[in-house]
């Protein structure tokens, strides 16, 4: 972390001149905002002179000066430098923050400086008074990879912050994982705050979607922020940075600031670029044996004419070995309008155009623009942007335009008004199905398929009659599918498509009542709609069937806080107390039609077989807060802190919906009275806090609902003669509370060596009591779930953060951060009478539990029997499994830790960053049916069709195993046998961002423009230490919900190419 006095080092920039006066010298520098980040666009003059000009991205400027004369820099935010030009050539400058609502000490315009930090609430606090860890990322660092969502690049860069997502989802959701997890049912999601306005976080993926049991990953509501637009993102790590917020904030809070016009100023700024994404990650399949069940083929008579025909019924590739002096009838050889195919006999050999084949370069073009204009006391910034996206399966695409505006104006000298708002229209088409289901590509090419297949083959999908050509036919004379769609036609035909309008923003004023006390009061929106559509055609192994859904989330804040600030002698005083009332509500309709479609391709509710289902269904929700926050600070050494706040919620009983929870926190500058020729700033902090969570809407009473035969949880039945309900299976409770959390923190930061080695070292401990829990009973009393406070939950755990320059020279700079962070969470207790919990179920074989005594999201299932440390074999010479299902190790990993570098040669900027994670599991329903299926290359290898294999272990008698088994029967042993063979260690190195920037020296730009800078970049270029090394462990997660671990079939990883120009007139 960067705080006192924080000198970084200058790319150096030549701008000198032959013919310029003997006394002028040209002078260079880079300046630094109060939370160390580089400063774009600030103005850098000199005293009583018009001359001026304007850093670059990142933040070096160059201008011409005489000795003597003073440079002052500024920027829009009122933060503040200046020095006096004397015999050096470049300049280290750090700005001052200055409190923009306190008039007295905006006048002062002082150049001392602290590093600041927006807070909770989005007020600005000077960081060495905060008594917990927060870390800053500027927003020019993460725009270098031009990620469409900006959380995503957020990987690797905030210690404690873990960012999980499968690049090849094209728009899918993200996991964040915010110093580990703090509840079992409820959200462990950090609250993203955008100016001040808290987002909704739902997301729309089905729970089978998130447990990997197939679905569409529509992405989440993160991906509607516009990347171009952000300034700053500050992280509040702990539950006492964001107590304020509630429990909305009990997992921490990601605090997003955007970029707003510069003072006395206009300005455009245009971004132009293009990327590149190539599969890079995947499972492989044999090359040695074909499709089929047996490894002989089958003669059949047509015609009067006998061939060998390939069993392309059975979605297996344990067929005959390849063979090219071997004719056979392929699948495409029985369709006559196919005059080149029809009963050819070609040879048994692996395809040309395998598996590979289907998957294509995905391309996402981004253009952006921005306008900003500043005239006398109000400044507006206005920002579009396009993106564009083709993903890496066929017939995908992704579009997302964007549109901003961010105004702030100054009535009077006591009066500022500002107002903010962001509109973002998302249209996806195609998004692939993912995990295991029908539609599922993974699932046809990897669980069950046929290695036999060519895919320039199967891109004749449709017969003339509309009938679908399958490679999975019933027979040789049967065309109908068997078990699998053709993946051209599942593309073509079985489509989705969405649509997701968003609308967020913030109006308010802010009146100075005293110099030292102001009121503010602001209105904070946040709504979108979503409309999703999936058509199953007529003539797919699934029913043909038409869904579509709509849903309305509208988040409504109304705050209002009352602020004194006070300096009294050596004493300093930060305060304010306000009031929140907060408005959530949710609308859902789906409907689906029933028993198939009357009319082909005609996708309408009313062109059911049998009376379409329909849902309908409505949440309210709102929560009442009063809060305030007292900071005390003496003589710039030490400070104390406390906040406290009482929710009213609706969501529960009324004699517990009221509920209160304080925090406090304190710092100690040692440096202040310490004073050191090598130690420049040592700060030690701590702090505690409470906070207190809610739940959904209408968990304290029990209700009907209307559904179908089938108990189809998303569909109700239309009332056809009397209206009908069903009692709700889960048991609601009027005894409900808030869960609650204790949390402690630790930290110490320091700044030496001429602040050259600068780091943060944080210790907390969170404690979770009373979680709020769906637990399962035995349905005796006609629940099979209950809803209630049940078990405890404690995570410990270390933070480490380290900012290193072991390189600056003139024209010469080496940055170098390290994050670190380990969290252990631990499920202490259950309810009296549940031995675990479960979180997610994997399609088969395997659970994501909760087990007291055990770190969160023990991986359960059927584990090796083991004799002497040795696994044990059986009679039919495969390994033994336990009777009873067993822990089998957690989805979080024991540690993560980054490394990231950026060298600075004059205008040129190279930068790199590694990421390591190591410990957790993951369990792969791709590796236990690729091996059962004959599929992976595994069971195929060192002639094991041919011999057999004698597997490694003992008899139950303890001697060695010497039974030999067949290929067969080995491989589909993975899924009967024990789970814990495919299970694997998460671990991984990746060579996560490599990015290349220039900038054109400003003599080479004219008058009209300020600056025009190129970049290359590349990500997720090379991953290391896996353990299957056919599968990224990232995908394995399918949402942004606590469901993690289980991977069911998912899209490859990708590898992400591009280039961008970004030009500032």
């Amino acid at each position: 972390m960067r705080v006192k006095r924080i000198f970084l080092g200058f790319s150096f920039i030549f701008l000198g001149s032959a013919f310029a006066w003997a006394q002028m010298k040209t002078i260079s520098g880079k300046v630094l905002g109060s939370d160390g980040q580089p400063q774009a666009d600030v103005s850098v003059t000199i005293q009583g002179t018009t001359k001026k000009t304007y850093t670059d991205n990142s933040g070096n400027f160059s201008i011409d000066a005489e000795p003597g004369q003073t440079i002052e820099i500024l920027s829009f935010d009122d933060e503040t430098a200046s020095f006096v030009v004397e015999d050096q050539s470049f300049y280290d400058v750090v700005l001052q923050p200055l409190n923009p609502e306190n008039k007295e000490a905006a006048e002062k315009k002082e150049t001392v400086i602290e590093g600041v930090v927006v807070t909770a609430l989005g007020i600005t606090r000077e960081k060495k008074s905060l008594g917990y860890a927060t870390q800053s990322v500027n927003g020019d660092d993460l725009s270098l990879t031009r990620e469409s969502n900006p959380i995503n690049s957020l990987s690797g860069k905030v210690s404690g912050l873990q960012i999980i997502n499968n690049s090849g989802t094209m728009g899918g959701s993200t996991q964040i994982r915010l110093r580990g997890m703090r509840s079992l049912s409820q959200s462990n999601k950090p609250l993203i705050v955008v100016d001040g306005i808290p987002l909704i976080d739902q997301n729309i993926n089905s729970k089978n979607t998130e447990r990997g049991a197939g679905g569409i990953d529509y992405g989440d509501s993160f991906g509607d922020i516009n990347p171009d637009d952000i300034a700053n993102i500050s992280v509040l790590k702990g539950a006492t940075a964001a107590a304020l917020y509630g429990s909305r904030a009990m997992n921490g809070a990601i605090m997003i600031t955007t970029k707003k016009a510069k003072r006395g100023k206009t300005e455009i700024v245009f971004n132009s670029g293009v990327t590149f994404d190539r599969v890079y990650k995947m499972p492989h399949q044999q090359k040695l044996y074909g499709g089929g069940g047996s490894n002989t083929f089958a003669t059949k008579n047509i015609n009067g004419i006998d061939y060998l025909v390939v069993d392309y019924r059975t979605d297996e590739s344990w067929g005959p070995k390849y063979d090219p002096n071997v004719k056979v009838l392929h699948w495409n050889a029985f369709d006559p309008e196919f005059s080149n195919d029809y009963l050819v006999a070609k040879p048994w050999i692996y395809p040309k155009n395998d598996y590979k084949k289907y998957f294509k370069t995905g391309v996402t073009y981004n253009n952006g623009i921005s306008f900003s204009r500043s005239v006398e006391n109000t400044n507006i910034r206005l920002g579009y942007n396009n993106t564009k996206s083709s993903g890496i399966t066929p017939n995908s695409d992704l579009t997302k335009n964007s549109l901003s505006m961010n105004l702030n104006s100054k009535l009077s000298e006591d009066l500022k008004i500002n107002a903010s708002a962001a509109y973002t229209s998302t249209k996806g088409f195609n998004r692939p199905t993912v995990g295991y289901g029908n539609n599922s590509i993974i699932q046809k090419m990897f669980h069950f398929g046929q290695t036999s297949l060519d895919y320039k083959d199967l891109q004749k999908y449709e017969l003339i009659d509309g009938t679908q050509r399958t490679w999975n036919r019933e027979a040789w004379n049967d065309s109908k599918p068997a078990y699998s769609d053709n993946p051209y036609w599942t593309v073509n035909k079985n489509t989705n498509q969405d649509n997701r309008d968003r609308l967020y923003g913030t109006a308010g004023l802010i009146y100075n009542i005293t110099k030292n006390m102001y009121v503010n009061g602001k209105v904070m929106l946040d709504t979108y709609n979503s409309h999703t559509e999936n058509r199953i055609a007529v003539g797919s192994h699934s029913l043909s069937e038409f869904k579509i859904s709509e849903r309305k989330y509208t988040d409504v804040n109304y705050e209002a806080t009352l602020h004194y600030d006070k300096n009294i002698g050596n004493f300093s005083l930060n305060s304010f107390a306000g009031t929140n009332r907060r408005d959530y509500r949710y609308r859902l309709m789906n409907g689906k039609t029933k028993g198939g479609l009357i009319i082909r391709d005609w996708y309408n509710l009313n062109n059911s077989l049998e009376p379409s289902l329909v849902m309908n269904k409505k949440e309210k929700k709102r929560v009442n807060s009063l809060f305030y926050s007292f900071s005390l600070g003496y003589d710039n050494f030490v400070f104390l802190e406390t906040t406290g706040r009482n929710d009213w919620s609706s969501s529960l009983p009324s004699k517990n919906n009221s509920f209160f929870y304080p925090s406090v926190a304190t710092s100690f500058v040692v440096t202040r009275y310490l004073t050191s020729n090598w130690l420049e700033f040592l700060k030690i902090r701590g702090g505690y806090s409470e906070v207190r969570n809610d739940t959904d809407p209408y968990q304290i009473i029990n209700t009907f609902y209307n559904i179908d035969e089938d108990q189809d949880p998303d569909y109700g039945s239309l009332f056809i003669k009397d209206p009908w309900f069903w009692l709700t299976t889960v048991a609601k409770t009027d005894k409900l509370k808030p869960e609650k959390l204790e949390s402690y923190e630790l930290g110490l930061e320091f700044q030496m060596f001429q602040s050259r080695f600068n780091g943060d070292i944080s210790l907390y401990q969170t404690t979770t009591k009373d979680l709020i829990t769906k637990v399962p009973l035995d349905g005796s009393a006609g629940f099979n779930y209950a809803i209630m406070n049940a078990g405890k939950l404690v995570n410990k755990g270390i933070e480490v953060s380290l900012n290193i320059v072991p390189i600056k020279k003139e024209s010469f700079r080496w940055d170098f951060n390290y994050n670190f962070s380990k969290s252990d969470n631990e499920i202490k207790s259950l309810s009296e009478d549940l031995s675990s919990l479960t979180i997610a179920k994997a399609p088969f074989n395997a659970f994501v539990v909760a087990l007291p005594g055990y770190r969160y999201g023990q991986i359960y299932g059927t584990d090796f029997v083991y004799k002497d440390g040795k696994k044990v074999v059986g009679s039919d010479g495969l390994y033994l499994k336990t009777d009873k299902n067993v822990p089998l190790g957690s989805i979080l990993p024991d540690f993560n830790m980054s490394f990231r570098n950026t060298l600075s040669y004059q205008n040129w900027s190279l930068g790199f960053q590694v990421d390591w994670q190591k410990g957790g599991k993951y369990f792969s329903t791709t590796h236990m049916w690729g091996m059962s299926s004959g599929i992976l290359p595994e069971t195929a290898a060192n002639g094991i069709r041919e011999n057999g294999i004698i597997v490694d272990g003992v008899k139950e008698d303890g001697n060695p195993n010497d039974i030999r088994v067949s290929a067969s029967d080995y491989s589909k042993h993975f899924f009967s046998g024990p789970t814990a063979q495919n299970v694997f260690d998460a671990d991984y190195i990746k060579l996560r961002e490599l990015s290349l920037a220039y900038s054109l020296p400003t003599q080479y730009l004219g008058d009209y423009i300020n600056s025009i800078t190129f970049s290359a970049f590349a990500r997720n270029l090379f991953v290391w230490g896996l353990d299957w090394k056919s599968m990224d462990p990232e995908v394995a997660n399918y949402g942004s919900g606590n469901a993690s671990g289980i991977e069911g079939g998912s899209m490859p990883t990708t590898r992400s190419f591009g280039i961008n120009v970004q030009v500032k007139f």
